[in-house]
């Protein structure tokens, strides 16, 4: 399918709420993709800034946004819900007020998608900031990306995790993969740090999952934004790393990884966010443990006499770093929409 015909089974939804500086950003940034075309639905969760104002006047200049409003807020989950039940193209992508794309991040996916069938998911490499003018909005020449078959993806997301390596509204979904995925038991397991789990669900068995190189979203970090979270409660990290071993269990050496990246990630979660219990890192381990979360080799390193497995793990973690993936390049630019 050619990147005309593409432009129309893709569209983006932002969601906002209240923050009329922020989406002035955000939505510029998707009126000035270098491919033109695809409906921008706002989907506003009851602002009472002035919101409603704003949009209608950038209607009258540009046709392919759509604005649709709630009377009340009705939280950020229920308002992601409805940007799902509303999506109708093949393709979708929901990000919020508070980001910035990238002007060639939508000419990148559409041209992946056009070279490659059975893409499920796509997403980017983020670009962090606080202050506006360290924005990337320099144009790419090309854009280096990974193609990952299912298991791999899955090792993929498993081994990154803990760091800042996905952010839930950059990627890109097949549409009928994310209808098709029960979000609310998802969250429920997992709560707050459920992006990768249903991320890795909406990956099919004969789909793939596309990581791209380049920095082509730029994610907002401030104390206000709707994903931000303070702490975690240590159910919320252990059912995230029961959800994995399911996965993994099914994957050659799954076990393996397991064990390796387990210690880094619940490290990771409890130096970085805390818990909301008044407890160590080793007392949240044995938890895990308990819970068949872990293993007790993984325990171990956070015991004074388990501490030389550590210099060992470090080992294996180099080891199992090496991706099985496919990587390719495009080339940007010279696309008249």
């Amino acid at each position: 399918m050619e990147i005309s015909e593409l432009i129309n089974e893709f569209e983006i939804f932002i969601i906002t709420y209240n923050r009329i500086d922020y989406l002035k950003r955000a939505l510029h940034s998707a009126l000035v993709q270098s491919v033109k075309g695809f409906n921008i639905t706002v989907l506003d969760n009851g602002s009472s800034d002035g919101t409603e104002d704003y949009i209608k006047e950038v209607q009258t200049k540009n046709n392919n946004i759509i604005y649709i409003k709630e009377s009340i807020n009705i939280g950020p989950f229920n308002i992601f819900l409805k940007a799902v039940s509303l999506a109708s193209k093949k393709y979708v992508m929901i990000f919020h007020d508070d980001d910035i794309l990238h002007p060639q991040y939508i000419e990148a996916v559409l041209k992946i998608i056009e070279k490659h069938s059975n893409i499920d998911l796509i997403y980017t490499k983020i670009n962090s900031f606080i202050d506006e003018n360290n924005v990337n909005l320099e144009p790419f020449g090309s854009v280096s990306y990974k193609l990952y078959e299912k298991q791999d993806f899955i090792k993929h997301i498993y081994i990154n995790k803990g760091s800042s390596h996905l952010v839930f509204p950059c990627v890109i979904y097949k549409t009928q993969n994310l209808k098709n995925l029960n979000i609310t038991e998802t969250i429920k397991s997992a709560g707050t740090i459920a992006d990768m789990d249903m991320v890795v669900e909406t990956l099919t068995n004969n789909g793939y999952g596309v990581f791209i190189e380049n920095k082509m979203y730029n994610y907002r970090a401030h104390s206000d934004q709707e994903s931000h979270v303070k702490k975690l409660y240590a159910s919320e990290i252990i059912a995230n790393n029961l959800y994995f071993k399911d996965k993994l269990k099914h994957i050659f050496l799954g076990n393996l990884y397991l064990n390796v990246f387990s210690y880094y990630w619940f490290r990771n979660m409890y130096n970085y966010f805390g818990c909301y219990e008044d407890i160590t890192l080793t007392e949240l381990l044995k938890m895990g443990y308990e819970k068949q979360a872990i293993t007790k080799y993984t325990y171990l390193m956070s015991k004074f006499y388990g501490k030389f497995l550590i210099p060992v793990n470090h080992i294996l973690k180099k080891i199992l770093q090496i991706e099985r993936f496919k990587k390719q390049k495009i080339y940007l630019g010279g696309i008249d929409q």
